[in-house]
């Protein structure tokens, strides 16, 4: 999922890739999440393998390793690492990308 997700977002789909996410209260909306890619003249990631599944109010949830990577308009380098959460309902249905907004 989170290939996908970094797929589109390369392919300049930040439609496709918002829909990915849970809504979640202060998140930005689909516009300004495009926006926020418009200083990237290149965007590209790679994903590590996630975390086993943890449970915790109903919830799974695993913790996904990424490092982005590529260049800025200005022509200046992008370089950053970080874990992404995802979760779903523990009696299933589709993993989201969860932020706390």
């Amino acid at each position: 999922m989170m290939q996908s997700y970094y797929a589109l977002i390369e392919a300049g789909k930040y439609g496709d890739a918002y829909k990915l996410r849970e809504p979640a209260p202060g998140a930005p909306s689909a516009e300004a999440f495009a926006q926020s890619f418009e200083r990237y003249a290149e965007h590209h990631a790679t994903v590590g393998r996630p975390s086993e599944p943890v449970q915790s109010g109903g919830w799974l949830y695993v913790e996904v390793p990424v490092q982005t990577y590529g260049r800025m308009k200005d022509g200046s380098p992008l370089a950053s690492g970080g874990t992404v959460t995802l979760r779903r309902r523990a009696t299933g249905g589709a993993w989201r990308i969860f932020t706390k907004g």
